[in-house]
């Protein structure tokens, strides 16, 4: 049970690293 909640941080921290990587290209477009 322990292993899987942390797979799951895991997993959720590398989304948000992936989604803050897409906003930046984003706003490097805009520029």
């Amino acid at each position: 049970m322990e292993n899987q909640y942390k797979a799951d941080l895991e997993d959720r921290d590398q989304t948000i690293v992936s989604l803050r990587k897409k906003l930046v290209a984003k706003d490097d477009e805009i520029d």
